[in-house]
């Protein structure tokens, strides 16, 4: 009798090895050998599942993505207008979501030259700054906004911000801990009038 496989579970498993991975010796550390060995598999195994490096680093974003839009969902779930708390969501705050960071610097790197990539980094690029905007809009529905707002363009320059933030914490991380981030983060807030403390 056969053992009963878990295929989303084991192609999510594998891309928690690769975000690893990236996290650990960047995008030129993953290999279909080096993650096979890390996963106790066979590369058999690995391309059975993926076709090659790119389809791993793809797949690898996505569950990097759907990570924090978990972790903006939680927030939001609670308190629909909680803008400071859906960026900070956001963020490279704690160990797993500065890993997922790193598998966003590595996509972003191979999306510069591969179309496909870009479209997917689009596609995610925007629905990130449709969750800022979801936020913003639930924020002038309460009073809390002016309804002259224009949320497309509050929502882009919130979402930039917060990539910036996120550059300079993976980069320098004694200058940008989580303290700074929240700090830096609520100072634009209050200086773009978007958030009242």
């Amino acid at each position: 009798m056969g053992v009963n496989v878990d295929h989303e579970q084991r192609r999510n498993a594998i891309a928690d090895i690769v975000a690893g991975i990236i996290a650990e010796h960047g995008l030129d550390g993953v290999t279909i050998r080096r993650v096979a060995a890390a996963a106790g598999y066979s590369t058999t195994i690995v391309t059975h599942y993926f076709s090659g490096k790119y389809e791993l680093l793809r797949y690898t974003h996505q569950i990097a993505a759907a990570h924090a839009q978990k972790r903006i969902h939680s927030v939001l779930a609670r308190d629909p207008c909680n803008l400071k708390g859906c960026l900070e969501a956001m963020l490279p705050l704690d160990k797993a979501s500065l890993q997922d960071w790193k598998v966003y610097f590595a996509f972003w790197q191979v999306a510069s030259f591969n179309t496909d990539f870009a479209e997917q980094e689009k596609r995610s690029t925007q629905h990130a700054r449709d969750l800022i905007a979801i936020t913003l809009d639930a924020r002038r529905e309460a009073g809390l906004l002016a309804y002259s707002m224009d949320i497309a363009a509050a929502a882009r320059r919130l979402l930039t911000i917060v990539q910036g933030i996120a550059l300079q914490a993976l980069v320098d991380r004694d200058q940008w801990s989580p303290v700074r981030q929240r700090e830096f983060l609520a100072n634009e807030l209050q200086l773009s009038a978007l958030y009242h403390l």
